[in-house]
C-alpha cells in the first residue's frame, strides 16, 4: 500500500485501486478515485462528497451503519446553510464565493453511501469497521490488502471498541489537552448572568453528537435549578427559519447553532446580531479551529469581521469543553497502546499536539510514531 497524506484525509493506493479515507470540504481531492471510506459524519470528513458527486463521481462511499445514518441530514443541513450564506452575502453586497454545493449534490452524495462488502474492492482486499466512540458515528476502519493490514482511526469518542492488530496504524489526536474537562457549572453561570442582564445565550456547537450532549446538559441544569429555566432552541437550516428574536429584551433564550467555528451558517448570523449587545452571551462548545471567529473571540478579540464588516464584541464570550464527547489524551494513548505494537504509526491532527503524542508513544510504548507532512507519501 502507498499512503499519501492529503491534509483532509489519506489516499490509499494499491496496484488496482485508489481509495480515499476521509473526504472533507477543505484541501485537495485526488482524482481517479475508486472508492471513499468515511471515518465519521462530520463535515471535516464528509463535506467534500457533494462536490465529488456534483462533478459526476459515482462512488461507492463506504461507511459504518452508524455513520451512514448521520451523513444525509448533516449534508442536507450544510447544503441549505450554504445557500443561506450565499443569499446573505449577496444581500449585504459582500462578494462571497458561490455555494460549494446545494441540496441536489448533497442528495447525490448520500445516495452513494453503502456498508462494505468484504469482496467489493476485488480479490485480496477486505474492509471492516469498528465503533470509535460517540463522535458523529465515528468508526475506525481496518483495511487488508493481501497480507498487509492498515488501521485508520478518526478522533476517538468515549468507550471505543478495542484497537485491532495492524501493520500500520493511522491515528488522529484528540482536539483537547488533558484537564480541559467540560464545566457545567461555568455554563450555568453564563446563563445566570445573561438572564440577569436581560439577554440571551448563543451556544455555537456542531451537529451530530455534541449538540445533543449540550442540550441534555442544559436541560439537566435547569431541572436541578442550577440554571434558570429558559426555552432551548436548536437553530438549524433543516428547520423553517426558526431564528428566535434573541435580541428582544425580556425574552431570554438559549440558542444552539452551528458550526462551532462561527464562520458560517446560522451561528454566524446569530453572532452578527448578538455580539454587539452586552446583554447577551456567546459560548463556544467544541474544537476551536485557528483563524475563525471562534478562535479570535476566545483569544480576547474585541472586534471580529463577519461578512465583510467589523463588529464590536460586547457580549460575554466563554469557551467550554466538549462535554465528554471526545477522548482525552490519556484515553487516546491507552486505546492505542492496548493493541499489538504496529510496525509504524502515523499521528494526524494539529501539528504541535500530534508531535507531543507521537513522542509519548515512542517514549512510553517504544513505537515508531511519525507526524507526516502534508502531501507526504509512504509505503506501508
Amino acid at each position: 500500500m502507498l499512503l499519501t497524506f492529503t491534509g483532509a484525509g489519506v489516499l490509499i493506493e494499491t496496484p488496482e485501486n485508489r481509495i480515499l479515507w476521509g473526504c472533507g470540504g477543505e484541501g485537495p481531492r485526488p482524482s481517479g478515485l475508486d472508492a471513499v471510506v468515511l471515518p465519521d459524519a462530520t463535515l471535516a470528513r464528509c463535506g467534500g462528497l457533494p462536490v465529488l458527486a456534483g462533478r459526476g463521481w459515482a462512488g461507492p462511499v463506504y461507511a459504518s451503519a452508524r455513520t451512514i445514518a448521520l451523513v444525509p441530514p448533516i449534508l442536507a443541513e450544510a447544503a441549505r446553510a450554504n445557500i443561506e450564506d450565499e443569499r446573505e452575502a449577496a444581500a449585504v453586497g459582500w462578494p462571497g464565493s458561490a455555494a460549494a454545493f446545494g441540496e441536489v449534490e448533497a442528495k447525490r452524495a448520500a445516495a452513494l453511501l453503502t456498508c462494505p462488502d468484504p469482496g467489493a474492492f476485488g480479490p485480496g482486499l477486505r474492509l471492516e469497521f469498528g465503533d470509535a466512540g460517540g463522535v458523529a458515528g465515528a468508526s475506525w476502519a481496518r483495511l487488508r490488502v493481501g497480507e498487509r493490514v492498515a488501521l485508520f482511526a478518526p478522533v476517538l469518542g468515549v468507550k471505543p471498541e478495542p484497537r485491532p492488530s495492524a501493520d500500520t496504524v493511522v491515528l488522529t489526536v484528540p482536539p483537547y489537552h488533558d484537564g480541559e474537562a467540560p464545566d457545567a457549572g461555568r455554563l450555568a453561570g453564563v446563563v445566570h448572568r445573561a438572564v440577569a442582564r436581560g439577554g440571551s445565550v448563543l451556544i455555537a456547537v456542531s451537529g451530530g453528537g455534541p449538540v445533543a450532549v449540550v442540550e441534555a446538559t442544559l436541560a439537566e441544569l435547569m431541572a436541578e435549578g442550577a440554571a434558570p429555566r429558559l426555552p432551548i432552541v436548536r437553530d438549524s437550516a433543516l428547520e423553517p427559519a426558526i431564528r428566535p428574536t434573541v435580541a428582544t429584551p425580556g425574552a431570554p433564550h438559549v440558542v444552539l447553532a452551528g458550526p462551532e467555528s462561527g464562520a458560517a451558517g446560522r451561528a454566524r448570523a446569530l453572532l452578527a446580531r448578538m455580539l454587539p449587545d452586552p446583554r447577551h452571551a456567546v459560548v463556544f462548545a467544541g474544537p476551536v479551529a485557528p483563524e475563525t471567529p471562534a478562535a479570535r473571540l476566545t483569544a480576547g478579540a474585541r472586534q471580529v469581521k463577519l461578512l465583510g464588516r467589523y463588529l464590536p464584541a460586547r457580549a460575554e464570550i466563554t469557551r467550554i469543553g466538549d462535554f465528554g464527547v471526545t477522548a482525552r489524551d490519556r484515553e487516546f494513548l491507552a486505546w492505542a497502546a492496548a493493541g499489538p505494537v504496529p510496525g509504524t504509526a502515523f499521528v494526524l491532527g494539529e501539528p504541535a499536539r500530534a508531535t507531543v503524542l507521537a513522542r509519548t508513544l515512542h517514549a512510553e510504548e517504544n513505537w515508531c510514531a511519525v507526524v507526516p507532512s502534508p502531501g507526504e507519501r509512504v509505503l506501508c
